[in-house]
């Protein structure tokens, strides 16, 4: 909270409304359950689409921090290899946060990570749950009970546990901006957990945005593409 108020010249107590929602008591009241063990480390499966998709999950499944700016193929695989990527963040025993534009993709990254996975390994933050539900699954994040969270703006301060990887899908997205003060965006706030948790970082879409490519520039991110052939089969 202390990082993002810095780089926004705004306040703490800001940040942290933002960070934290409001209480529930009834949810607080209920104990977590216990966490599940890791699972193992998922395939490739269609990462095998991109030259250096396996190496990625490869470094994400034994502990690494790889960190890459993601061109995905058009169609509808990329929610699949983001559970892919949270699955085996997991599997090393570290958490993982991915932050999508709107309620609708987010309900497709978790089918699909509930289709990989199965129940009780990731919870979804979204302004569309209640505010006792919203509150309980906050709380399991915080509590350690739960290690993966797919989630609207909000959830890029959710408090993770072990954070292993960040990522975000569509950084292009209006909504990835937060109209409150201090007016974070999701992209920066996630690159400064990234840093501050040495953590890894993947940030995908069908596009690649100024900020994007100003990541592979620098030499901060790889680029995480397929090759043009494939490119154009998909399309």
């Amino acid at each position: 909270a202390r990082a993002v108020a810095d780089r926004y010249a705004g306040t703490v107590a800001d940040v942290l409304q933002l960070a934290v929602p409001p209480r529930n008591a009834r949810a607080e009241q209920q104990p977590s359950p216990p966490p599940l063990p890791p699972p193992p480390a998922p395939e490739a499966g269609s990462w095998s689409r991109y030259e250096r998709g396996p190496a990625f999950l490869a470094a994400l499944a034994g502990g690494g921090s790889p960190r890459a700016v993601w061109n995905a193929l058009p169609g509808p695989g990329w929610s699949g290899e983001l559970a892919r990527a949270v699955a085996a963040t997991l599997a090393s025993g570290r958490g993982a946060l991915v932050v999508v534009p709107d309620g609708r993709t987010a309900a497709r990254v978790d089918c699909a990570l509930t289709a990989l996975l199965g129940g009780g390994r990731h919870v979804l933050l979204t302004a569309d749950a209640g505010p006792e539900k919203r509150y309980r699954q906050w709380l399991a994040v915080r509590r350690g009970s739960v290690r993966a969270v797919v989630g609207t703006r909000a959830a890029m301060f959710a408090p993770v546990h072990n954070l292993g990887l960040v990522a975000l899908w569509d950084d292009g997205d209006d909504s990835h901006s937060e109209p409150h003060a201090p007016q974070p965006h999701a992209r920066e706030v996630l690159l400064l957990r990234a840093v501050q948790d040495k953590c890894a970082f993947l940030l995908g879409s069908w596009s690649c945005t100024v900020e994007a490519a100003q990541l592979v520039e620098s030499g901060w991110a790889r680029p995480l593409v397929a090759t043009r052939q494939r490119v154009r089969g998909a399309a």
